[in-house]
């Protein structure tokens, strides 16, 4: 499962920050709106859990939510403080809808600017008809885009994040890891870097996994987790060789005509190969099923290389530190040290990790 994080730090300049035009103040307008509308309808969790009319199902989310709060702050340095102790209930599955784009022989993605933050590749709308409005405006304009719902944002820090109704289908596990990989985002945020941010929280939600079921001795669920790791590995592995070939195609010489009829055909590959995966391996069970659903363009393809491509550096980067004896808190260090670095000499450092 794919999840996402709204950089809302800019938030905190908001309208005073400079816009240049409408469709910069109809962005700024909805970020402003629609976050103080989730902060304004915020209840106490500890009065959730001890009114007796809660619903039992919402009680286990906000005790898992609690235990995975403090497994974060006492085993993986995390920092917890006023963090996901308030709940919001909303009216709908998804707290934003992201838009990403990238153009159509090209798999550079489609950036934002904004004060604070940086750049990002991908704008946040918290209603969904805006969000298709944006991408009909980029698609118009002849870029790939895709658009889709998440279920949770974090505001780096700049606010308290709350529960929210939207973490409510979650598994415990899938709830636990979403706990982690949020706060990640609250540790180490490098401005203008989506690729790092993403993929430095995924490192981390998978070693907090990874320490949390040895902690439990549940080894039934912990290699349940561990299957459901490598289906995702298998998937991620189709998606980036994808975009290689394409990478590959976009850089040759041949007409722009000759290169849309071989990004058709090698996109039908990726389906191909993905049905043989599911027949092969998966037994037929249709896992990442929703990813294929709709037309696979550039944009899509690049929302799972801003979530991936750097963890098994990251994950490598880990490993190695607390081997030597450092700590979470000494990765997080190196981490930030990486800062220093033109993105993509920091990039191409994380990725030789690996290789060491």
């Amino acid at each position: 499962m794919l999840k996402t994080t709204l950089k809302t730090a800019l938030l905190a300049v908001g309208l005073t920050a400079p816009l240049t035009g409408c469709d910069s103040l109809h962005f700024y307008s909805q970020a402003v709106s629609g976050h103080l509308s989730i902060m304004s309808n915020q209840q106490p969790i500890e009065a959730i859990l001890k009114d007796p009319q809660t619903d039992p199902a919402l009680k286990d989310t906000l005790n898992t939510v609690l235990s995975a709060l403090t497994f974060s702050e006492k085993h993986l340095a995390l920092p917890t403080q006023d963090q996901y102790r308030n709940y919001v209930e909303l009216d709908r599955p998804y707290v934003v809808w992201n838009v990403v784009a990238a153009e159509e022989l090209s798999l550079t993605p489609y950036r934002w600017c904004f004060p604070v933050i940086g750049c990002v590749t991908y704008q946040g709308y918290f209603k969904q008809e805006n969000a298709e409005a944006k991408a009909e405006t980029l698609a118009s304009q002849g870029y790939d885009v895709y658009t889709r719902g998440v279920t949770a944002y974090s505001t780096i820090g700049w606010f308290n994040d709350p529960v929210l109704s939207t973490f409510n289908h979650y598994s415990t596990n899938a709830l636990r890891a979403l706990i982690f990989h949020e706060l990640a985002h609250q540790t180490v945020y490098l401005k203008g870097d989506s690729v790092f941010n993403e993929s430095f929280a995924m490192a981390v939600e998978m070693e907090g996994m990874r320490q949390w079921y040895k902690q439990v001795g549940d080894e039934k669920n912990y290699q349940d987790y561990i299957k459901s790791l490598s289906r995702r590995e298998r998937f991620i592995d189709l998606v980036m060789s994808t975009r290689n070939r394409l990478e590959g195609l976009y850089q040759s010489e041949i007409s722009d005509d000759e290169k849309r009829i071989e990004k058709e055909r090698i996109i039908q590959q990726l389906r191909n190969d993905y049905q043989i995966l599911k027949e092969r391996e998966w037994d037929g069970k249709a896992y990442y099923k929703h990813y294929f659903d709709g037309p696979l363009n550039n944009a899509q393809l690049n929302s799972v290389a801003t979530y991936y491509a750097l963890v098994p550096g990251f994950l490598a980067m880990m490993k190695a530190t607390l081997a030597s004896g450092g700590t979470m808190e000494t990765f997080y260090q190196q981490c930030r040290s990486l800062e220093s670095l033109p993105l993509a000499q920091r990039h191409k450092k994380i990725k030789n990790m690996n290789k060491k």
